[in-house]
């Protein structure tokens, strides 16, 4: 196996371009980084880039968001932006809260296909509307299919009723009564055995819709920011100058120089 000679080169930039720097470098496939602290220890007036990755942590809290609700989360190759820290702590804040009521009923009801069809049928509304009437409570649940007779013949104006779903076993239903008759009517539900089905206060697929494009784009700008700060262990201080030093193959010094040429200084 032949040995390729390797060049060691020095790259000098500011504070505004090293992060771009980086990237160019990471991105040549040719430089081969030196630890800033092997460089640091042979140098005077030197020290180590020690800017803190907060950005592996919104990684991990948007992923986990994301894990809660069956969401998978991959990132892109480049997000379509740039986000500032304040529009990435108020993203989360708000996608925190609209997704844990999404989580918070997928934790305690375990749903069948069937029960996902019949609440399908509820999506003309907003399910937000059936928690906040004043004077009318709804319910819904899976009856057995030889009730639904005997419970018609109980209606006798104390509620009403509708079909959302039927199998060869079971009847959905959705009830609604006043307030005045909501405790008599459960127990008519429950001694014809309908088995309750909490109605959600939010439209999972309608949330994840709306958020789920902003959240992959965001995770893929915290993602990546998070690797580039995984570089800055190759980045040292030298004299106010923000210095990475490595090998490049001799053959690739000038194709790896056409690449950074005209943002920064490399010898």
């Amino acid at each position: 196996m032949a040995i390729t000679k390797m060049n060691l080169v020095t790259i000098q930039t500011n504070v505004s371009d090293y992060d771009d720097v980086l990237i160019k470098c990471a991105n040549s496939k040719l430089f081969h980084p030196e630890l800033a602290a092997s460089v640091v220890k042979d140098e005077e007036n030197a020290k180590l880039l020690t800017e803190e990755n907060i950005y592996s942590d919104y990684v991990n809290t948007l992923k986990n968001i994301a894990n809660s609700i069956g969401l998978e989360m991959t990132p892109k190759a480049n997000s379509n932006r740039e986000y500032t820290v304040e529009e990435i702590v108020e993203f989360i804040r708000e996608v925190e809260n609209q997704f844990k009521e999404i989580s918070d009923s997928v934790e305690t009801y375990v749903l069948t296909d069937d029960d996902k069809t019949a609440l399908d049928a509820l999506k003309e509304f907003d399910f937000k509307e059936f928690h906040e009437t004043q004077y009318v409570a709804f319910g819904m649940g899976r009856l057995p299919i030889e009730n639904l007779k005997k419970l018609r013949l109980l209606e006798d104006k104390k509620f009403v009723m509708t079909k959302l779903h039927t199998t060869s076993h079971y009847h959905w239903i959705l009830y609604a009564t006043t307030n005045t008759y909501l405790k008599e009517t459960k127990k008519i539900m429950a001694g014809m055995f309908l088995e309750e089905i909490m109605i959600p206060h939010v439209d999972s697929k309608k949330v994840i819709t709306k958020y789920e494009d902003q959240l992959v784009d965001i995770y893929t700008y915290c993602f990546n920011r998070s690797k580039l700060f995984e570089l800055h262990h190759y980045v040292s201080i030298i004299e106010g100058k923000y210095t990475i030093v490595g090998f490049v193959p001799a053959k690739k010094v000038d194709e790896f120089k056409g690449k950074l040429k005209g943002c920064i200084r490399i010898w």
